[in-house]
């Protein structure tokens, strides 16, 4: 290595693939229609791929509709519901996590909320890192009794990654914020 330059790091990998004629044409043109180089839009095409693969098995995950959702949740209990979550939470990481190939962790809950939020219907997420740790904020719209699953739900599948949470429900969104003495979700 010559003077001045520095180490190359594990951020990029060179790999050569075989792809078809049309393939390559087809990307090679649409990758200058973006303004990108062929090498930046393949490495995006393929992180839009890797980001996302999984959220197909968690659209069997739907929620019924709302009416039916509001009848079914009138006739469980607050304390049930919850408990209900605290199950369905603990259970659901191992299987959920390494499906995506993620590690049980707690840098994966921030994953593996936004997987949750974009292959389920549960909630809409929005996270704020004005300060450390980031607050994550869920609006649902389904009322009290949704907002107490959740609590439940992401309570124990938090402490499943080795991570405690602070959560304020309110009827129509959940705020998470994981605590000071657990170890931050972007680690």
């Amino acid at each position: 290595m010559g003077p001045g330059r520095k180490p190359l790091t594990n951020r990029t990998v060179t790999q050569t693939f075989r792809i078809t004629k049309e393939i390559y044409d087809c990307l090679r043109e649409t990758a200058r229609e973006d303004g990108r180089s062929l090498n930046n839009f393949v490495d995006w095409v393929l992180k839009g791929y890797v980001d996302t693969r999984f959220l197909s098995v968690l659209r069997i995950i739907k929620m019924p509709s709302r009416p039916h959702l509001s009848t079914i949740l009138e006739h469980i209990s607050d304390e049930e519901l919850e408990e209900i979550g605290k199950t369905l939470g603990q259970s659901d990481p191992k299987e959920y996590l390494t499906l995506f190939g993620l590690s049980l962790n707690s840098a994966s809950f921030h994953k593996a909320l936004v997987y949750i939020s974009q292959g389920t219907s549960w909630f809409d997420i929005n996270s704020t890192q004005s300060s450390t740790p980031v607050t994550y904020h869920l609006r649902h719209g389904m009322g009290w009794k949704w907002s107490k699953f959740l609590r439940g739900y992401l309570s124990a599948f938090a402490k499943e990654l080795g991570l405690r949470l602070d959560v304020d429900i309110s009827e129509l969104s959940v705020i998470v914020k994981p605590k000071m003495d657990s170890r931050p979700p972007f680690v």
